[in-house]
């Protein structure tokens, strides 16, 4: 509570003024202990701090920013600008959930549902001949076959995927070279109005997407001139005095090299150093700035194709191909340590069940699909079902040849 007008305010107070100087306590001004009158206490003691019901956000706010100040932790940026009734952003960090990229996602889910289907729904159909040795040959054959079918596969779509974004690229900036001002503020325009931007603000978009634009190609110019210099140099101190490929009759005769040059090219100076460090820094700067500009922005806002790394392409054919090995070996164990082939059907059932259940839970959870028990009951369901459906099938096809070929 706040101190009457009469009374001078105490160290603990609210009201109490601030200190001249943080460099030690204060002493707070003496308070007489309260008396006993006619057996009540009358407590006249200020309180820590005030206990209205309009601010108790806003004190267990301050009161968890001074916790943090007497334990020596920074205070939370985003309750120092928010002020009162602003939550504080480490309340939040634990009830994320942390996914993993969805393309490895997806390559993943791609190679271990089919792994963990399909080598099982041909162990199980060929379960009915009997013998678990010609069970362990055909699963082997289908694995390896399989899993570099699939490996393949991968690596064929992330090459299409990569070529698409190119043409699309391509394709975009020899719009761009025959469009004129008007026709790229009204293609921004478009695009940005959807989103609930106004019409000025768009033109004021365009027209920085364009200096970018110019500044983006003015450097890769740049860069081509000086690998076209660099390869030009590297030729000349492979050559030396003998004419370039390139050279025509009359051209004129190509410099001979003295002793000083020799030297020279094979102590390279400072400056050179400096110019390839000066290079990888450039290289950096290629990438970040072929993400800026118009066409990257036509591409990913406009018609939503993302750039595709040249890496892509292996980590996609070796994720794929890994997990399609690792989800079909599972089925296929049963078969190796167990010689009737009826009883490791049985236990190949039990085991490929969990892991179809574990893989719809862990899967439902990566890829950011519902939480709760709902959403991962309907993952794990979801999942064995889908095997149970394809190994079923499986096998009622080949007990129904078997019989009808007796």
């Amino acid at each position: 509570m706040p101190c009457p007008p009469s009374q001078k305010g105490c160290a603990n107070c609210s009201c109490a003024p601030a200190p001249a100087s943080a460099s030690g306590p204060t002493s707070g001004a003496a308070v007489s202990l309260p008396r006993r009158q006619g057996g009540t206490t009358n407590e006249s003691t200020p309180l820590l701090w005030p206990t209205t019901d309009g601010n108790t956000a806003g004190n267990a706010s301050e009161n968890y920013q001074s916790t943090e100040r007497q334990q020596g932790e920074e205070p939370c940026a985003v309750v120092a600008q928010g002020g009162a009734g602003t939550v504080c952003c480490r309340t939040h960090q634990e009830e994320e959930r942390t996914l993993i990229d969805p393309d490895l996602a997806r390559d993943c889910i791609v190679g271990l549902s089919d792994g963990l289907t399909v080598p099982f729904a041909l162990t199980a159909g060929l379960s009915s001949v009997g013998s678990s040795r010609l069970v362990v040959l055909a699963g082997l054959a289908e694995l390896v076959s399989g899993a570099i079918s699939m490996g393949i596969g991968g690596f064929l779509s992330a090459q299409a995927e990569l070529q698409h974004f190119h043409y699309h690229e391509r394709a975009t900036q020899a719009r761009l070279l025959r469009s004129c001002d008007g026709e790229i503020d009204r293609q921004v325009e478009e695009i940005l109005t959807d989103y609930g931007v106004e019409r000025d603000t768009c033109r004021r978009v365009a027209r920085e997407l364009r200096r970018k634009e110019d500044q983006r190609v003015q450097r890769r110019l740049q860069v081509q001139a000086r690998k076209e210099r660099e390869k030009s140099a590297r030729r000349r101190k492979v050559f030396g005095v003998l004419p370039l490929p390139s050279s025509a009759v009359g051209a004129a005769p190509t410099p001979t090299r003295r002793r000083g040059d020799e030297e020279s090219l094979a102590a390279p100076s400072a400056s050179n150093t400096a110019n390839v460090d000066n290079h990888d820094h450039d290289e950096d700067e290629d990438e970040d700035e072929d993400q800026v500009g118009l066409t990257p922005f036509l591409l990913r806002v406009g018609s939503g194709l993302e750039p595709v790394s040249t890496s892509r392409l292996y980590i996609s054919a070796l994720t794929i191909g890994t997990s399609y090995f690792v989800g079909g070996a599972i089925p296929l164990l049963p078969y190796v340590f167990i010689p009737d082939a009826a009883q490791a059907l049985l236990v190949s059932i039990v085991v490929t069940g969990v892991i179809l259940l574990v893989f719809g839970v862990v899967k439902q959870r990566v890829t950011g699909g519902e939480g709760g028990v709902r959403g991962y009951l309907y993952g794990a369901l979801s999942t064995l079902a889908v095997g149970g459906v394809a190994a079923g099938a499986s096998w009622a096809i080949v007990s129904a040849l078997e019989r009808g070929g007796d």
